[in-house]
C-alpha cells in the first residue's frame, strides 16, 4: 500500500528510503554516545551499539514491514534496560525508530505484526521493571507508551487515508472504463448502421445495373449515380462517426442525423425498387438523442426489407403522444422463419430470447438481420432511451417492428 496522495512530495524514493534514518542517527547515537561517555563498562558501548543499529535497520522497513518493527521493539526493551543498569539516565531517548517503523509497518499492511510486537515488548519492559524495580524508571515507560501509541494513531490516520484514496482511484478508473465501453459500443453501432444500409443500397443497385446495362443502359447509369451518392453519403458519415477519435479536435464533417434525414433515407430505399410510405405525426421539437434514435431504426428497418424480406412495399409510421414517440415499421414481405440454435424452425414473433443463437435463415423481414445484430442494435437505441422494443410478423402477413421512446421534458434539445 503507498503512502497516499501528496505524501513525500518531490522527494526521490531514495531520499524518502534515507531521510527517517538519518534523523534517527542524528538523535539517538548523540545521545547514547552522551550517556557512554558518562557511564563505564561495557553496557554503555551496548547501548550506543542499539541505537546504531535501530537506525539503520528503518532501512529495510518497506521491504520487510513485519520483521523490521517486531526487531526495533525488542531493541527499543533493550534500550530501556542497557542505559539504567550502565550508570545512564533512566530517562533515555524518544523512541523515534520505533515510531517510524510501527507508522511504516501500519501504512505497508503488516497491521498485525505492529501491535502483537508492541504489546509483546510493552509486557516484556512491565515484567523487567518488577524484577529490577532499582533501575526502572515509571515515567520512561509511561512516556515512551505514550509516544508510541500517538505513532499508532499516526499509522491508522495514513492507513485510512491510503485505501480512501486507492478506492478512489479504482472507482475512477472503473467509471473511466465504462465510459470508454460505453463509447467503443455506440461507435460501433453507428458504424454498423451506416456500413450496413450503404453497403445493402450499393449491393441492390450494383445487381440492378448489371442486369440493365444492356438491355436498359440509361437505367443501369441511374444505379450508378445512386451507387455513388449512397457510398458518398456513407463515407460522410463513417468519418463523423470516428471523428471524435481524432486527436487533432477537427469537427465531424456532417451533424448526426435527425428526423429531417428521413427523406434521404426513404429516397436510397425506393431507389432499389421499395415503395416507402412515410407517415409522420410527430409535430414538437424532440431531443437529438431520440432523434438519432428513431432514424437508426428506420434505417436499419429499411435495410433488412432491402435485404432480406422480397417485400414491394414499406410503410413508416411516426407517433406521439402521452409523453412518448413510437415508430413503426411495417412490410408485406414474407415475416420471419428463423431456426434457434439447438431447436426447430419457427415461424411467428422473434422475442429478445432469440438474440444472438439464431441459426440458418428461411425469412426475413424489417428486424431480421442474419446475424442478430440489427434486432440487437434497434433494441439496445431503445432501452438506451428508457424505451421498449419488439419485433415479429403481423398476422396478416410481413413483418413489424415497433419501438416506443419517452420524451422528457427536461431532455438535452
Amino acid at each position: 500500500m503507498g503512502p497516499g496522495p501528496g505524501f513525500g512530495r518531490g522527494m526521490s524514493p531514495t531520499t524518502r528510503l534515507w531521510l527517517p534514518t538519518v534523523l534517527c542517527l542524528l538523535v539517538l547515537v548523540p545521545f547514547s554516545v552522551f550517556q557512554a561517555v558518562r557511564s563505564d563498562g561495557r553496557l554503555a558501548l551496548l547501548g550506543v551499539a542499539v541505537a546504531v543499529v535501530g537506525s539503520l535497520g528503518l532501512l529495510v522497513r518497506r521491504r520487510h514491514p513485519g520483521p523490521t518493527v517486531a526487531g526495533l521493539a525488542l531493541l527499543t526493551v533493550l534500550g530501556m534496560v542497557v542505559t539504567p543498569m550502565a550508570g545512564g539516565s533512566p530517562v533515555g531517548p524518544p523512541p523515534i525508530a520505533l515510531a517510524i517503523a510501527v507508522v511504516s509497518a501500519i501504512v505497508h499492511g503488516a497491521r498485525t505484526w505492529a501491535l502483537i510486537s508492541l504489546a509483546t515488548a510493552w509486557l516484556a519492559a512491565l515484567a523487567v521493571g518488577l524484577l529490577g524495580a532499582e533501575l526502572w524508571s515509571p515515567g520512561r515507560i509511561i512516556w515512551t507508551s505514550v509516544f508510541v501509541l500517538l505513532a499508532v494513531g499516526i499509522g491508522e490516520f495514513r492507513r485510512t487515508r491510503s485505501e480512501r484514496y486507492a478506492s478512489f482511484r479504482r472507482i475512477q478508473q472503473q467509471r473511466r472504463d465504462e465510459a470508454e465501453q460505453t463509447e467503443r459500443l455506440r461507435i460501433a453501432r453507428e458504424l454498423h448502421d451506416v456500413l450496413s444500409h450503404s453497403l445493402s443500397s450499393i449491393a441492390v443497385q450494383a445487381g440492378v445495373g448489371l442486369h440493365l446495362i444492356d438491355s436498359h443502359p440509361e437505367r443501369a447509369a441511374e444505379a450508378l449515380a445512386n451507387i455513388r451518392i449512397a457510398s458518398t453519403s456513407a463515407l460522410d458519415e463513417v468519418r463523423s462517426v470516428i471523428g471524435v477519435l481524432r486527436a487533432d479536435g477537427h469537427a465531424p464533417l456532417r451533424p448526426a442525423p435527425d428526423l429531417s434525414g428521413l427523406p434521404e433515407l426513404i429516397g436510397t430505399a425506393e431507389a432499389s425498387g421499395l415503395e416507402v410510405a412515410l407517415n409522420n405525426g410527430i409535430v414538437s421539437d424532440l431531443p437529438a438523442s431520440i432523434q438519432l434514435a428513431i432514424y437508426r431504426i428506420v434505417q436499419e428497418s429499411l435495410t433488412n426489407v432491402v435485404r432480406h424480406a422480397e417485400a414491394s412495399s414499406v410503410t413508416i409510421t411516426l407517433r406521439e403522444g402521452g409523453g412518448a414517440v413510437e415508430v413503426t415499421v411495417d412490410d408485406d414481405g414474407r415475416g420471419a422463419s428463423v431456426a434457434i440454435a439447438g431447436g426447430a424452425p419457427r415461424t411467428g414473433v422473434r422475442t429478445m430470447d432469440d438474440l444472438g443463437t439464431i441459426g440458418p435463415v428461411a425469412g426475413g423481414g424489417a428486424g431480421f438481420n442474419a446475424g442478430g445484430r440489427g434486432l440487437l442494435g434497434m433494441r439496445e437505441r431503445a432501452e438506451l432511451q428508457g424505451g421498449e422494443f419488439a419485433a415479429g410478423a403481423r398476422p396478416g402477413g410481413g413483418y413489424r417492428v415497433t419501438a416506443t421512446l419517452p420524451v422528457h421534458e427536461s431532455a438535452s434539445r
